[in-house]
């Protein structure tokens, strides 16, 4: 009986802490005001979570992990969250029924966990890590079937910087209540998004 009750002080936690991220963010949210709404005392939750980044992590683990499966599936293992990219040979592919793929895929996670994607999209340092794993991707993509050589590795780089950063903010403003519609839109913002990659038709 003891253990479930702990299930529930647990999910108790996050749940208070999904509502001060959303509301605050979760660089201003503090513990206090999580155990607060938790009905916890701050003591209380330090046994079940060390810092607010360990809770931000919980929450937004298991979507992410989703997104992760789904991509290495959808890219036949080339491409994961979880190792370094260091090639990907798309040319059996037809990269924009895969980019359509991505969208749907996105779009059913975020149907099933709005809360845990909008904290992920909103927070600066789980955002950060991501688009320095997207450059990655980008420039080992643009690398291997780029219309155009760039002068410089550098150069190269920066470049697939500027595109990532375009596209994480381009899928958080897809994020709205319709689903179709977010679904619509974010596999049409990724279609436009080749054009910018300069990929090999």
């Amino acid at each position: 009986m003891a253990q479930v009750l702990k299930e529930n002080v647990r999910n108790d936690i996050l749940n208070s802490a999904m509502e001060e991220f959303l509301y605050k963010g979760v660089k201003e949210a503090s513990m206090r005001d999580i155990a607060k709404g938790a009905n916890v005392t701050v003591g209380n939750l330090y046994r079940y979570f060390h810092s607010k980044e360990e809770i931000a992590y919980t929450i937004i683990h298991r979507p992410l992990l989703l997104i992760s499966q789904e991509i290495e599936r959808i890219t036949d293992e080339k491409v994961s969250f979880n190792k370094e990219v260091v090639s990907i040979d798309l040319k059996e592919k037809n990269i924009k029924e895969m980019l359509t793929e991505i969208a749907d895929v996105i779009t059913n996670i975020y149907k099933d966990y709005p809360k845990e994607m909008l904290i992920f999209m909103h927070d600066d340092e789980s955002n950060e890590r991501f688009k320095n794993w997207l450059t990655m991707v980008v420039s080992v993509l643009m690398k291997e079937n780029a219309k155009v050589k760039f002068s410089s590795s550098d150069i190269r780089d920066t470049y697939a910087y500027a595109i990532s950063t375009s596209i994480f903010h381009g899928i958080k403003e897809c994020f709205i209540d319709d689903f179709d519609k977010t679904r619509e839109l974010i596999s049409e913002y990724l279609l436009s998004i080749l054009g910018l990659l300069k990929l090999e038709d």
